[in-house]
């Protein structure tokens, strides 16, 4: 898949299975609906994440209308109303708002690690169905929460991809056994980069032996200058460097390595920020041939969680939503379901897969048997030659 079909992807399923509440009254196709049912958006729409944001609430809003134009839910016309999570005193704020003003029984969103905690918690706290589809803190499903569910896997999860791809993609065509990988990592200081990161840490170390070099985590909204992080690692000499960027920190680092002539044989990122945000490819260019992004591209599932419940009372909801057992492959992106009693979706059951941006666009390189485009560039070598 390019960017493009990623990001359709993406901006389509990230309703499906947050919207899992929502799928059509079997054989309703069609029929006109009576009244309104509303649910709850929360997404930064204003802040260093709107764009991110923005696009999840495009996503939301194409599934809107895909499930309105098959009978809606419940047979009621479904509507949104949403609130702008762009921090989170603002997101707990702005749920306590659709929850008291405007009625909401359910609330999804956010996109954000820095953001989904302070929503679902002002959610809990009034006993509101809480549903994440994509902030991958991984503390987020380890509060105890009954009403709190997520259908993406944690960072952990994020960060045992990315070693995945590491020892058994990169490491033969670097003729390098795994535990000869020289790794360094650098990451923002969010529960997203340090989640993804130490995940990464502990397996690159257990499971392969691999040889960290460096550990740098540095503050996204201060952080304008890496060329004492990269004058460090240039005498360190990684092979791989595991960076977890937030925005426009992913530009500076890979401009300012360039400028210093700093030459590594990969960088490994995760997510949709950072090197993931289509922002990567518009500043760069074929300059910014080469990262590999971990993605997690969807499908567009639907769930009848609320047509199997015939109801949004939350003892009820959690009920179907853990009766939900759907095995790998059953999505058209291989996607299985099961969720945990913590609500979170098995991380074993969810299918990622390897980008890396070539001449301004993201190609699925990896697994390769999903994919007919190859990964360039191993190792990367020279800046000059990266053509």
């Amino acid at each position: 898949m390019r960017r493009r079909h990623i990001v359709f992807s993406v901006l389509v399923a990230v309703a499906s299975f947050a919207l899992a509440a929502v799928a059509v009254v079997p054989g309703s196709f069609g029929q006109a609906t009576q009244g309104e049912y509303k649910i709850g958006v929360l997404e930064p729409l204003t802040g260093p994440l709107a764009f991110e944001g923005k696009r999840h609430l495009d996503g939301y809003e194409v599934m809107r209308d895909l499930i309105n134009a098959q009978g809606g839910v419940m047979g009621k016309k479904l509507v949104f109303v949403v609130g702008d999570a762009t921090d989170p005193t603002a997101a707990a704020s702005e749920a306590n708002r659709l929850i008291t003003r405007e009625g909401v029984k359910i609330i999804t969103g956010t996109y954000a690690s820095t953001v989904c905690g302070a929503a679902s918690e002002a959610a809990s706290r009034q006993n509101v169905i809480y549903w994440e589809s994509s902030c991958v803190d991984p503390r987020f499903n380890k509060r105890g929460l009954k009403n709190v569910f997520r259908t993406e896997i944690d960072a952990t999860g994020f960060g045992w991809y990315n070693i995945e791809f590491i020892a058994k993609h990169l490491a033969p065509r670097f003729n390098l056994k795994p535990n000869q990988i020289k790794i360094a990592f650098l990451a923002e200081d969010s529960s997203y980069g340090q989640g993804v990161t130490e995940s990464a840490r502990q397996r690159a170390k257990n499971d392969f032996g691999m040889q960290e070099v460096a550990l740098e985590y540095y503050a996204f909204a201060s952080t304008n200058d890496f060329s004492p992080i990269i004058a460090k690692l240039k005498q360190l000499n990684p092979d791989v460097v595991h960076h977890i960027a937030r925005s426009n920190d992913a530009v500076l680092f890979w401009r300012q390595s360039r400028e210093q002539n700093f030459v590594f044989k990969a960088l490994v990122h995760a997510g949709a920020t950072g090197y993931g945000s289509i922002d990567f490819g518009k500043a760069l260019g074929a300059e910014g041939n080469g990262p590999f992004v971990l993605a997690e591209p969807s499908s567009g599932l639907r769930l009848v969680v609320l047509d199997h419940s015939k109801s949004d009372d939350l003892d009820k909801f959690r009920a179907a939503v853990l009766a939900i057992d759907m095995p790998v492959g059953s999505m058209l992106n291989g996607w299985g379901v099961k969720f945990a009693e913590n609500g979170q979706n098995a991380n074993e059951r969810v299918q990622h897969y390897m980008l890396q941006w070539q001449d301004g666009k993201m190609n699925t390189v990896w697994p390769e048997e999903f994919t007919t485009l190859r990964a360039k560039w191993m190792p990367l070598g020279p800046w000059d030659q990266r053509k």
